[in-house]
């Protein structure tokens, strides 16, 4: 089957969520992107992707969604697979001028001031996905859920604590907590670096953004391809997010076996169900966000506990070969409908 995936300007989670589908080995795959995603994507993709343009705006989206929709059907596309909000005008036009189905998947939480635009467009989908419950709950319609999934081959060989700090420079005998995000107000991260205060926790952040301005600079690691070796040096794992439709790093943290502390928001109480998995706060809340990071950081057999449970979760329902195989199977639904 041959699958044409339509992406918007994306990076992190979602970028890496449809490298994942890119890669099936299964599914035949083409891409319509723009410029800086297909340079992303390009060492996965079997074919020249489609370039679509930068801009958001709702004239350049219907343009290039015609000429999308003419690639796909002269491609042999089967299926058209659009992801995130912000093109939707571009994928249903696609959709139109190709006539091919659409599936369309929502990675984040549908902000309800657009929710009647929203509504009106996704009903041109045939199916709509959502990453979390918490996703599928803000959808104006009803929606399929599929999780995303990470590759566990990245973290089933990592090296030990001590040599992991050796590669990086970073001291031994730190008590490290790691937060890997977007520098932007919805992580949070404003509130973590308050939170570590007066708790002799050192706080590392790997990502790039707006905030960084805002951000106090000791702790922030910048842009870092090296996510499993940051992980394998650290001691705890925080997600202070303020909105999160599911949290991938999240998932990635437990697949390196760390203990993780994270705001009960979004899609996050799904992935860490249970106390024995980890901490969850409310949003916003320093003193529990410090409370719970304290209480991890004087407890290292809770913390060895908790990091081997939540390996074991996301080997049992967050892989990436999980969500594959749902995807080939809602393709095979729509081919036969």
């Amino acid at each position: 089957m041959r699958v044409a995936h339509l992406l918007r300007p994306a990076q992190g989670g979602m970028l890496q969520q449809v490298r994942s589908l890119l890669t099936d080995p299964e599914i035949e795959t083409l891409l319509a992107a723009p410029p800086r995603e297909l340079a992303a994507l390009g060492d996965v993709l079997a074919q020249p992707g489609y370039p679509l343009p930068e801009s958001d705006g709702l004239k350049q989206q219907l343009l290039a969604g015609r000429a999308v929709g003419r690639w796909a059907r002269s491609s042999g596309v089967e299926l058209l697979h659009g992801h995130g909000l912000k093109r939707l005008p571009l994928y249903v036009m696609a959709a139109k001028t190709s006539r091919l189905p659409l599936v369309v998947t929502l990675h984040n939480l549908v902000p309800q001031e657009k929710t009647a635009l929203v509504h009106f467009l996704l009903k041109q989908a045939q199916v709509v996905v959502a990453v979390s419950q918490a996703v599928a709950k803000t959808a104006p319609l009803p929606c399929n859920v599929i999780y995303n999934g990470i590759d566990l081959g990245r973290f089933a060989h990592l090296p030990i604590r001590h040599e992991a700090r050796a590669q990086l420079g970073w001291p031994q005998e730190a008590r490290v907590v790691l937060s890997v995000a977007r520098l932007s107000p919805e992580k949070g991260l404003d509130v973590l670096q308050e939170a570590v205060k007066e708790t002799g926790l050192t706080l590392y952040i790997a990502g790039e953004g707006p905030e960084r301005v805002r951000l106090e600079p000791a702790s922030l690691l910048g842009r870092r391809e090296d996510i499993p070796l940051l992980l394998a040096a650290t001691d705890l794992y925080c997600q202070p997010s303020r909105e999160e439709g599911l949290g991938l790093a999240v998932l990635e943290a437990m697949a390196a076996g760390l203990p993780i502390v994270a705001s009960a928001i979004g899609g996050i109480p799904e992935l860490l169900p249970d106390v024995g998995m980890g901490l969850l706060v409310p949003k916003d809340d320093v003193i529990a966000l410090r409370a719970a990071l304290s209480l991890l950081d004087q407890e290292e057999w809770r913390r060895r506990d908790m990091g081997k449970l939540a390996r074991q979760r996301v080997e049992e329902h967050f892989s990436q070969e999980a969500m594959r195989q749902a995807y080939r199977a809602l393709y095979q639904r729509m081919r036969r409908s």
